[in-house]
């Protein structure tokens, strides 16, 4: 059952991608229309981050793999670790197919790896698009050489699209905090806070120097955001048996990034919208929901008294709680 709910979400996920969507708005709407944010100059950005040669972050990634390869098989003592020649050659004979490990696994801790091999790309001066290939190429190289179980297709999708949309949004949110201008306290701990959730962002920036690079030259590309934060109680039941269910802490997030409506043509992830709901205290899972819906291209173009965007728009969404189990 696990394995057909695995399969069902997968596709849907797939199916989402591939729709066309519209948005509307009118000029009321402020906070959408604003015309802030910054754009770097681009000769300035390639003389002084250069574009480092594509083999780097592909080598990178087989470097990732190979030692999370061996902290599997060596510390964790993991089985599924313990490859071979044998097993590579057998995962070649084999080819792909599918597995059925367990939701949190496949839909969420697959793609935040993929998230990384993404910012090994990203962060060296690659585009979307490119990153993605990256991220692509580093899953396909874990499922082949570093388990003894046969390659998985829905890993490598879930590695590779998922992490391209988790990766970018963490690349963004880690340009708001970047501050290449600040020094002492602040400046470390502003590393720090970009790299809990972009370890590979801050992995390049330690071995090419600028994490202690000072300088005033705005060089990361920045967007206004508007979110909020909440904090509440959740109870989870079934059916209607509230006084029985499942009650827990509960911290969740939403934000919108990007001028929506301000720019005629999009790139990817120049607007999206994250939520997330965490659970602390209870019998829940800590992440019940993490969702992203980005524009991959569109135009906005007046209509009236407001503006019509339309595009193509990608969908992650991971929700789990005890009831969906």
């Amino acid at each position: 059952m696990k394995f057909i709910s695995i399969i069902f979400l997968l596709t849907i996920l797939i199916i989402q991608t591939t729709f066309s969507q519209s948005l509307y708005s009118t000029d009321r709407d402020s906070v959408l229309l604003a015309d802030t944010g910054y754009v770097p100059d681009q000769a300035l950005v390639e003389e002084m981050n250069p574009r480092l040669p594509l083999w780097l972050p592909l080598l990178e990634s087989v470097g990732l793999n190979l030692a999370l390869g061996a902290f599997n098989a060596y510390v964790m003592d993991s089985e599924f670790a313990k490859i071979s020649f044998k097993s590579v050659e057998h995962n070649f004979e084999r080819g792909w197919s599918t597995d059925a490990d367990e939701l949190t696994t496949n839909m969420f801790a697959h793609p935040f790896h993929g998230s990384i091999y993404y910012n090994l790309a990203r962060s060296n001066g690659y585009n979307y698009w490119t990153s993605l290939g990256v991220a692509a190429f580093g899953s396909w190289q874990w499922e082949f050489f570093m388990e003894i179980e046969p390659p998985a297709l829905n890993d490598w999708v879930m590695t590779s699209y998922g992490g391209s949309m988790i990766g970018e949004m963490f690349y963004r949110f880690s340009n708001l905090i970047i501050d290449e201008s600040a020094t002492g306290g602040e400046r470390v701990w502003r590393e720090i806070g970009a790299g809990i959730f972009n370890p590979g962002r801050v992995f390049n920036r330690l071995i090419t120097g600028r994490t202690g690079r000072v300088t005033n030259e705005k060089l990361y590309e920045r967007q206004p955001f508007v979110g909020e934060l909440a904090l509440g109680v959740n109870n989870v039941a079934e059916g209607v048996d509230f006084e029985n269910g499942d009650r827990n802490l509960m911290l969740t997030t939403e934000i919108f990034y990007g001028k929506l409506f301000r720019k005629s043509s999009f790139k990817p992830f120049d607007y999206f919208r994250w939520n997330a709901a965490f659970n602390f205290f209870g019998d829940q899972p800590l992440i019940s929901q993490f969702r992203i819906v980005n524009i991959f291209a569109g135009k906005s173009s007046k209509m009236g008294s407001g503006r019509f965007l339309y595009g193509a728009f990608g969908h992650y969404d991971f929700l789990n709680n005890s009831v969906y189990e």
